[in-house]
Protein backbone atom coordinates (compact mmCIF):
# COMPACT_ATOMS: atom_id res chain seq x y z
CA UNK A 1 0.00 0.00 0.00
CA UNK A 2 1.36 3.13 -0.89
CA UNK A 3 1.22 5.86 1.71
CA UNK A 4 -0.05 8.74 -0.85
CA UNK A 5 3.33 10.76 -0.31
CA UNK A 6 4.95 10.82 -3.42
CA UNK A 7 9.07 11.03 -2.71
CA UNK A 8 11.13 13.12 -5.06
CA UNK A 9 12.94 9.82 -7.07
CA UNK A 10 8.92 8.52 -7.69
CA UNK A 11 8.32 12.11 -9.01
CA UNK A 12 10.81 11.80 -11.29
CA UNK A 13 10.08 8.87 -12.67
CA UNK A 14 6.59 9.64 -13.62
CA UNK A 15 8.12 13.39 -15.09
CA UNK A 16 10.31 11.05 -17.06
CA UNK A 17 7.22 9.60 -18.56
CA UNK A 18 5.25 12.10 -19.17
CA UNK A 19 8.39 14.10 -20.40
CA UNK A 20 7.77 11.28 -23.38
CA UNK A 21 4.37 11.31 -23.98
CA UNK A 22 4.67 15.53 -24.19
CA UNK A 23 7.76 14.65 -26.88
CA UNK A 24 5.77 11.72 -28.59
CA UNK A 25 3.17 14.72 -29.20
CA UNK A 26 5.25 17.45 -30.02
CA UNK A 27 7.34 15.04 -32.46
CA UNK A 28 5.16 12.61 -33.68
CA UNK A 29 1.85 14.24 -34.55
CA UNK A 30 2.38 16.53 -37.87
CA UNK A 31 2.86 20.36 -36.90
CA UNK A 32 -0.41 22.44 -38.15
CA UNK A 33 0.21 26.30 -39.71
CA UNK A 34 -2.52 27.55 -36.87
CA UNK A 35 -3.03 27.83 -33.47
CA UNK A 36 -5.92 26.30 -32.31
CA UNK A 37 -8.15 23.24 -31.03
CA UNK A 38 -8.69 20.36 -32.80
CA UNK A 39 -12.29 19.10 -34.00
CA UNK A 40 -13.11 15.46 -34.57
CA UNK A 41 -12.78 15.72 -38.50
CA UNK A 42 -9.32 17.06 -37.78
CA UNK A 43 -9.88 20.91 -38.36
CA UNK A 44 -8.41 23.58 -36.39
CA UNK A 45 -11.17 25.53 -34.47
CA UNK A 46 -12.01 28.06 -31.39
CA UNK A 47 -10.84 27.80 -28.06
CA UNK A 48 -12.78 27.02 -24.82
CA UNK A 49 -13.13 30.99 -25.07
CA UNK A 50 -14.44 30.73 -28.33
CA UNK A 51 -11.08 32.81 -29.88
CA UNK A 52 -9.60 31.60 -32.41
CA UNK A 53 -7.90 30.00 -34.46
CA UNK A 54 -5.02 32.28 -34.96
CA UNK A 55 -1.63 32.08 -37.64
CA UNK A 56 0.34 33.56 -35.61
CA UNK A 57 1.80 33.96 -31.81
CA UNK A 58 1.60 37.18 -31.75
CA UNK A 59 -2.42 37.36 -32.39
CA UNK A 60 -2.38 34.69 -29.87
CA UNK A 61 -1.44 36.02 -26.98
CA UNK A 62 -2.81 39.37 -27.76
CA UNK A 63 -6.12 37.67 -27.77
CA UNK A 64 -5.59 35.92 -24.34
CA UNK A 65 -4.50 39.18 -23.01
CA UNK A 66 -7.83 41.22 -24.13
CA UNK A 67 -10.04 38.21 -22.57
CA UNK A 68 -7.99 38.63 -19.19
CA UNK A 69 -8.40 42.67 -19.54
CA UNK A 70 -12.24 42.49 -19.84
CA UNK A 71 -11.90 40.55 -16.37
CA UNK A 72 -9.79 43.10 -14.99
CA UNK A 73 -12.05 45.75 -16.66
CA UNK A 74 -15.58 44.10 -15.08
CA UNK A 75 -14.39 42.42 -11.63
CA UNK A 76 -14.60 44.68 -8.13
CA UNK A 77 -11.77 42.68 -6.94
CA UNK A 78 -9.82 44.35 -9.55
CA UNK A 79 -10.91 48.13 -8.96
CA UNK A 80 -7.64 49.21 -6.43
CA UNK A 81 -5.03 47.80 -8.85
CA UNK A 82 -7.62 47.99 -12.43
CA UNK A 83 -5.40 51.14 -13.72
CA UNK A 84 -1.72 50.12 -12.80
CA UNK A 85 -2.75 46.43 -14.45
CA UNK A 86 -4.19 47.91 -17.93
CA UNK A 87 -1.25 50.58 -18.23
CA UNK A 88 1.33 46.99 -17.24
CA UNK A 89 -0.96 45.21 -20.37
CA UNK A 90 -0.77 48.39 -22.61
CA UNK A 91 2.78 48.80 -22.00
CA UNK A 92 3.57 44.94 -22.71
CA UNK A 93 1.18 44.94 -25.96
CA UNK A 94 3.95 47.69 -27.47
CA UNK A 95 6.77 45.06 -26.91
CA UNK A 96 7.59 43.19 -30.24
CA UNK A 97 9.17 39.43 -29.57
CA UNK A 98 10.65 38.72 -33.08
CA UNK A 99 12.02 35.12 -31.23
CA UNK A 100 8.18 34.50 -30.81
CA UNK A 101 7.79 34.60 -34.84
CA UNK A 102 9.04 31.23 -35.51
CA UNK A 103 8.10 29.15 -32.90
CA UNK A 104 6.51 26.16 -33.90
CA UNK A 105 2.98 25.45 -33.33
CA UNK A 106 2.81 21.36 -31.90
CA UNK A 107 -0.31 18.77 -31.36
CA UNK A 108 -0.79 19.56 -27.08
CA UNK A 109 -3.27 18.13 -24.63
CA UNK A 110 -4.28 21.38 -23.45
CA UNK A 111 -5.64 20.67 -19.85
CA UNK A 112 -2.09 18.90 -18.74
CA UNK A 113 -2.59 19.05 -15.02
CA UNK A 114 -2.36 16.09 -12.30
CA UNK A 115 -6.28 14.94 -12.64
CA UNK A 116 -5.72 14.28 -15.98
CA UNK A 117 -2.87 11.36 -15.71
CA UNK A 118 -3.19 7.82 -15.07
CA UNK A 119 -0.28 6.36 -13.02
CA UNK A 120 0.27 2.96 -12.09
CA UNK A 121 1.88 2.14 -8.76
CA UNK A 122 2.40 -1.65 -9.29
CA UNK A 123 6.11 -0.89 -8.66
CA UNK A 124 5.31 1.57 -5.62
CA UNK A 125 8.84 2.90 -6.02
CA UNK A 126 8.80 3.70 -9.24
CA UNK A 127 5.59 4.91 -10.79
CA UNK A 128 4.76 4.82 -14.68
CA UNK A 129 2.47 7.48 -16.16
CA UNK A 130 -0.06 4.90 -18.15
CA UNK A 131 -2.14 7.71 -19.94
CA UNK A 132 -3.17 10.73 -20.55
CA UNK A 133 -7.81 11.53 -20.15
CA UNK A 134 -9.47 14.66 -20.61
CA UNK A 135 -8.62 15.47 -24.58
CA UNK A 136 -11.32 17.90 -25.07
CA UNK A 137 -8.90 20.99 -25.87
CA UNK A 138 -6.53 19.06 -27.26
CA UNK A 139 -5.13 20.95 -30.42
CA UNK A 140 -2.01 22.89 -32.00
CA UNK A 141 -0.78 24.88 -29.53
CA UNK A 142 2.85 26.94 -29.63
CA UNK A 143 5.54 24.48 -28.30
CA UNK A 144 6.04 26.59 -24.93
CA UNK A 145 2.22 26.07 -23.64
CA UNK A 146 3.40 22.83 -21.83
CA UNK A 147 5.53 25.06 -19.74
CA UNK A 148 2.93 27.63 -18.90
CA UNK A 149 0.71 24.68 -18.05
CA UNK A 150 2.66 22.91 -15.90
CA UNK A 151 4.14 26.07 -14.00
CA UNK A 152 1.08 26.24 -11.73
CA UNK A 153 1.47 23.00 -10.47
CA UNK A 154 5.56 22.86 -9.95
CA UNK A 155 5.17 27.03 -9.05
CA UNK A 156 2.99 25.51 -5.54
CA UNK A 157 5.65 22.71 -4.88
CA UNK A 158 8.12 23.33 -2.82
CA UNK A 159 10.60 20.62 -4.04
CA UNK A 160 12.78 23.15 -6.62
CA UNK A 161 14.81 20.22 -8.14
CA UNK A 162 11.57 18.42 -9.06
CA UNK A 163 10.82 21.38 -10.75
CA UNK A 164 14.15 21.53 -13.14
CA UNK A 165 14.07 17.89 -13.85
CA UNK A 166 10.95 18.66 -15.34
CA UNK A 167 12.43 21.88 -16.95
CA UNK A 168 14.99 19.31 -17.87
CA UNK A 169 13.70 16.63 -19.75
CA UNK A 170 11.57 19.00 -21.48
CA UNK A 171 14.44 20.71 -22.89
CA UNK A 172 16.07 17.44 -23.64
CA UNK A 173 13.45 16.16 -25.57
Amino acid sequence: SHSGRISTNELRSIIEDLSDFIAQMHFDIPRQQQIGTFRLAGQIDVDSNGLGPWSTFGQYVRDRARLEIRTIEKHPAFAPIRETLLRAIDEFDQLRFSQFASLPFVFSHGDLHIQNILISVDNPEAPRVTGLVDWEWCGSLPCSEEYFTSFNYFRNNENDAVRQSFYDELEKR
